[in-house]
């Protein structure tokens, strides 16, 4: 993944110097740089996505969804999503399940 965000990097730059003056390959570099980047964004993040808990990516689905269609409750389902991730129960890290004192 971080070889084809580097790879679309380098094409916008090769775009964006094509286009010179006349500016033809503009919108393909801006178009390029963009997704450049949240490939190479997502490429970094990826050891912290791979810990994430499984009910987060449907929160962020519901989220996006909630944007397209109400977007004045969009404030609200992330509040509610954070409270979610904030109040679930967590175990003791200095035991192990299941054990009793």
């Amino acid at each position: 993944m971080g070889i084809i965000a580097l790879a679309l990097l380098a094409l916008a730059l090769v775009a964006y110097l094509a286009s010179g003056t006349g500016g033809q390959y503009l919108s393909l570099a801006a178009a390029l740089l963009r997704v450049g980047l949240v490939l190479l964004a997502i490429w970094l993040a990826l050891p912290q996505l791979e810990r994430a808990p499984s009910w987060l990516f449907g929160g962020v689905i519901l989220l996006a969804i909630i944007l397209a269609r109400w977007p004045k409750y969009f404030v609200l389902a992330l509040m509610a999503l954070a409270a979610a991730a904030l109040l679930k129960p967590r175990l003791p890290t200095n035991r192990r399940r299941g054990e009793a004192d």
